[in-house]
């Protein structure tokens, strides 16, 4: 049988000219990632990363509160994370990332949830918007235990609101922010308790009318009951007590407060900008902002009230725990609990410049020059609203605004035009 002669010899060849290119060959997806392997004759495991030592925690932080760096709060953190180390004989590892945008906290995070998820950090510190986000996406631990540490009266009901999502508490705020009105001392003179006041003073105010989130239309809509979500938690508008804001807005553009260029400003930071420029002596910025800089000339007072209701919208950041392993879980907590300590926040908030999220927080500042002040805005502060209806609110309630500073509509018809332009929108 002739064919079976070539077979067989043809076999023997084979065995002495191996097949190389079926040998495995490792290919890294992503940083961490485990490794995808070629084609092979015999499927073998896909393999893992090694996981963290039993003595390490990772720490997410963007660079601004990176520890030990050369500032104040960095030192700050820094003696506070080594007190930590000792005490629990372990060694916590620091990667700066970003606070927002590609490659920042909450994009590396969901990176990192999909590719290698035992790289994703134990505790991790994130802005409000980008926390809300990453609970939501599931890229956080509830934190029941710590539920019950927020149940202290030694924490601002604007920071609790701030900790939690959907009713779920997802961490500990330890940097809060809200809005006030900045004056230049030497060029306004108090009170500026109420809108009224700024009126009669006849100086521009500086606001962000243009901004996507009409952040401080929102304020003074909610400080007199308007309502922002329906039954469904969809976005909502109320034309009554909107037109008593945008009746402020057309007033004050009226009587000198907002001037044409008024309305061109698109941002928070733009207007501070404009202030430290003296194109005004009264502002609306962050707070922040404010203790960031405390130029030696001016002075923060609490969001005047269009009612009497004080009312000012806040946000933050807090600390939350990312690590999908429960066996690590409980040091991450513990290392969150241990960065909400009231003492150390106080004596950090104080060099970094942001509102205190706890009451004796406040009262562990050094400088108590801004306490009663700082206390009132707590007091008054809430949550921003969530993403969501921030995205449908912002900008019908930017376009109202503008429209009603720059003297192309009535008030009360720029408050229907903006529930009707938001009931459009849902119903596409």
């Amino acid at each position: 049988m002739w064919w079976i002669t070539i077979l067989l010899t043809a076999c023997q060849a084979l065995d002495r000219f191996p097949f190389t290119f079926l040998t495995p060959v490792a290919t890294p997806t992503a940083e961490g990632a485990a490794l995808t392997l070629t084609p092979q004759p015999t499927p073998e495991p896909t393999q893992t990363p090694t996981p963290l030592p039993p003595n390490e925690l990772t720490l997410w932080l963007p660079p601004e509160f990176a520890p030990g760096s050369g500032g104040r709060a960095g030192e700050v953190l820094d003696k506070r994370l080594a007190a930590f180390e000792t005490e629990h004989g372990i060694r916590i590892k620091v990667r700066l990332k970003a606070a927002s945008g590609p490659g920042g906290l909450l994009e590396s995070l969901s990176a990192a949830s999909v590719a290698a998820p035992r790289s994703l950090p134990g505790v991790v510190a994130l802005p409000r918007p980008e926390f809300e986000v990453a609970a939501i996406k599931g890229l956080l631990v509830p934190l029941d235990p710590l539920g019950r540490v927020l149940e202290s009266s030694d924490w601002y009901p604007y920071a609790r609101e701030l900790a939690m999502v959907q009713g779920v508490t997802f961490g500990l705020p330890f940097a809060g922010d809200a809005q006030v009105l900045v004056y230049r001392a030497s060029q306004v003179h108090p009170p500026l308790g109420n809108w009224e006041d700024l009126i009669q003073l006849g100086q521009p105010v500086g606001i962000a009318f243009s901004s996507p989130t009409a952040m401080t239309t929102l304020a003074l809509y909610r400080s007199i009951g308007g309502e922002v979500e329906d039954a469904q938690h969809r976005p909502l508008l109320q034309s009554e007590p909107l037109a008593r804001v945008l009746t402020l807005y057309r007033t004050g553009a009226n009587r000198g407060l907002f001037p044409l260029w008024m309305a061109d400003f698109q941002s928070e930071s733009q207007v501070w900008q404009a202030y430290q420029d003296q194109r005004f002596h009264v502002c609306v910025a962050w707070i922040s902002d404010y203790l960031g800089e405390q130029p030696p000339d001016s002075l923060p007072a609490p969001l005047p009230q269009l009612e009497d209701t004080p009312y000012t919208m806040a946000t933050g950041w807090i600390w939350a725990v990312a690590d999908p392993l429960p066996e690590r879980q409980a040091l991450s907590i513990e290392l969150v609990e241990w960065l909400s300590d009231s003492q150390f926040l106080g004596e950090w908030s104080e060099a970094a410049g942001f509102l205190p999220t706890r009451p004796a927080a406040l009262s562990a500042w050094q400088n108590q020059t801004f306490k009663s002040v700082l206390t009132q805005v707590a007091l008054s502060a809430h949550a921003r609203p969530s993403t969501e209806l921030l995205s449908g609110l912002g900008g019908v309630l930017e376009e109202a605004a503008v429209r009603v500073v720059r003297l192309e509509a009535e008030p009360s018809q720029a408050a229907v035009d903006a529930v009707e332009r938001l009931a459009d929108r849902q119903t596409r």
